[in-house]
């Protein structure tokens, strides 16, 4: 009998690149499950093991009606056991962050599924540090809603996250590694997984996915979703602002970072919990935050304030239906100047912009 290699990680470790590299890889010795219409299985195996009760399954709940919630989940079934009888001799690798946010007794679920057909199951999976962690998955947040800017609200209990594994799988079939990309061969997260669990995978097969936004793109819409239900603008998903950010590459190249006074509370608060961490990954988890950069942000005033070479920026990509001056906006006026670069994206000729540029210049001048 083979090995069932369930990839969990934490957010923001790379997982993306994972799934997309491996998608539809299989050879003599291993296979990437097929189990939803996304390389990532977050979904297919917290919508299969999350809770019996239907009603209470999946964080999809909520999004969309019981019936195709029901649908979703009988197709993950059907989908799991096949790729169960299509192992033929070799390991079968499921991926997905959001399985390490199953509780004890979905992993049970979960075991006590797997465990008749296959030798082990193993649980492998990347630990990022506190304060990075914390800074990246505001960013991660951002994408789908307006996150609270809170070092405490954003950090993720370790022992929390991780312990129930250990219980569930035994700690000798759990492996964490340090998410530690400067260590990884040629940088790159895909080599390094590859690496540890011997898989060959050929080199034009590795997708690298920057996920990341720059402090400029991530101030503009920490702006837009602050004041988006002031101006009762469509819901902005993920998939679109990812868009959205693309489009926007050449607008500032300034990393994000929270300033070290918004964490260093929290992670002082949460040593103990950090010193279990680096005990069962058997590495320091330590960063050299330093002093605070200029750019940094620790109030939600540094985020709603939108710098004058910003707005002439988006502006310039607006031409003639940006605002009249380059001068420094309000935060709600650079609302409506982000919407109005948004419809632009949604509708090329620029009927739409016309549209929002036209109120934007009526709003600013006191006009309904």
């Amino acid at each position: 009998m083979t090995e069932c290699i369930i990839h969990i990680g934490m957010h923001k470790t790379g997982s993306t690149s994972i799934q997309q590299s491996l998608n539809g890889f299989v050879n003599d010795r291993f296979r990437y499950a097929d189990l939803d219409h996304t390389s990532n299985h977050s979904f297919a195996m917290s919508n299969l093991f999350s809770a019996s009760d239907v009603s209470q399954n999946s964080q999809r709940a909520n999004e969309i009606n019981p019936a195709e919630l029901k649908k979703d989940i009988e197709q993950a079934k059907r989908k799991l056991e096949k790729a169960i009888r299509m192992q033929d001799g070799r390991h079968l690798i499921i991926s997905g962050e959001s399985i390490s946010k199953l509780d004890k007794a979905a992993l049970e679920r979960l075991q006590s599924t797997l465990r008749p057909h296959f030798k082990r199951i193993r649980i492998v999976g990347y630990v990022r540090s506190p304060a990075a962690y914390i800074s990246s998955i505001f960013q991660q947040f951002l994408k789908n809603r307006l996150p609270p800017l809170s070092a405490d609200a954003l950090y993720r209990p370790y022992r929390e996250t991780f312990e129930k594994f250990d219980q569930v799988f035994g700690a000798n079939n759990v492996a964490l590694w340090k998410f530690d990309p400067a260590s990884f061969p040629d940088h790159c997260v895909v080599s390094d997984f590859c690496a540890r669990l011997d898989i060959a995978l050929p080199g034009d097969r590795i997708i690298r996915v920057n996920e990341s936004y720059s402090r400029q793109v991530i101030g503009l819409l920490y702006v837009y979703r602050t004041y988006a239900a002031q101006f009762n603008y469509p819901a902005l998903h993920a998939g679109e602002a990812n868009r959205l950010n693309m489009a926007l590459k050449t607008l500032g190249n300034q990393r994000f970072r929270f300033s070290p006074q918004l964490s260093a509370a929290t992670l002082v608060a949460q040593q103990e919990d950090i010193q279990w961490m680096e005990r069962r990954l058997g590495d320091c988890l330590r960063e050299e935050l330093g002093d605070a950069r200029p750019g940094d942000v620790a109030y939600p005033a540094d985020l709603l304030h939108t710098p004058g070479e910003v707005v002439m920026e988006l502006r310039a990509l607006l031409g003639e239906y940006g605002p009249q001056k380059a001068t420094e906006l309000e935060p709600e006026e650079v609302a409506q100047l982000f919407h109005a670069f948004r419809m632009s994206q949604i509708e090329p000729k620029l009927h739409g912009v016309r549209k929002w540029a036209v109120k934007l210049r009526r709003w600013r001048q006191g006009l309904p």
